[in-house]
């Protein structure tokens, strides 16, 4: 009785401070290490997720967890918000589909993405802010909820370009 999806989408989003010095900088050099770090972030967190969450289901119900050889995912990295403020984010497109261990394709084990996609938001956090450490030698703010901005930015400025925050 339950439906079968298609597959899930693991979204990964830059702060908002190091979207809008993504979005509004002249410079290519540092738009192009700001990408860079984010992308190396998201492949990063992509090998997490196969370490923790890439098991395929087998019997009954799919009670029996077995190991895969990872996950099929496609990487869609966009720039705006619905609301066209500088959003820098990945969709990480992940097919129901995996191959186990046994050489046969079924379904992933869904609820462990599902289970562990706050720690991969967090993982993905950390990793973008040492790629940006080191490529750019940021400096950054408090850490909350996993995440943190750029040392210096202004919560005015933050504001100003979020406004899909603001209509949702």
């Amino acid at each position: 009785g339950h439906e079968r999806l298609p597959g899930y989408d693991v979204s990964l989003r830059a702060p908002k401070s190091v979207s809008l010095l993504w979005g509004l900088t002249m410079d290519d050099t540092v738009r192009a290490q700001i990408q860079s770090g984010h992308d190396a972030a998201v492949a990063g967190t992509l090998k997490y997720l196969e370490v923790v969450a890439a098991f395929a289901r087998r019997g009954a119900q799919g009670s029996i967890r077995i190991g895969t050889s990872g996950f099929i995912a496609a990487a869609f990295r966009h720039r705006t918000s619905r609301a066209g403020d500088p959003v820098l984010h990945t969709h990480l497109v992940v097919p129901n589909v995996v191959e186990g261990d046994d050489g046969r394709w079924s379904a992933p084990d869904g609820r462990l993405l599902y289970t562990n996609s706050k720690s991969a938001g967090f993982v993905y956090q950390a990793l973008l802010r040492g790629e940006m450490t080191r490529r750019l030698g940021v400096v950054w703010g408090p850490v909350r909820n996993g995440c943190a901005d750029i040392e210096g930015t202004s919560p005015a400025v933050i504001r100003a370009f979020s406004r899909r925050r603001q209509d949702i």
